[in-house]
């Protein structure tokens, strides 16, 4: 189990698919190492918010815009590939 799963409560999931009332994160790897997480709030119908550098938030409606492209340099542009997805477990019906 992940800390993720232990101490935070997310549970993992096959994909980024927007579920409603479901918070969302993507991890992206780069060489086989975590280094960006994509969340999608529950309410935003798809649509993913990243903290950029220099605390800039960027929303935008597809993984893909941030992930390393073939023709890429992956040392200086993006954020390799989103690996695994986890969603907010969530709470058991009263």
């Amino acid at each position: 189990m992940s800390v993720l799963e232990e101490d935070f409560d997310y549970e993992e999931c096959a994909d980024g698919s927007y579920e409603k009332g479901r918070k969302k994160i993507a991890i992206f790897e780069n060489g086989g190492e975590p280094v960006h997480i994509a969340m999608q709030p529950p309410h935003r119908n798809g649509i993913w918010k990243s903290k950029m550098q220099y605390n800039i938030d960027m929303e935008h409606d597809s993984l893909g815009v941030l992930e390393t492209w073939p023709e890429d340099n992956p040392s200086t542009q993006g954020y390799g590939k989103a690996v695994k997805f986890m969603r907010l477990r969530k709470p058991p019906k009263k």
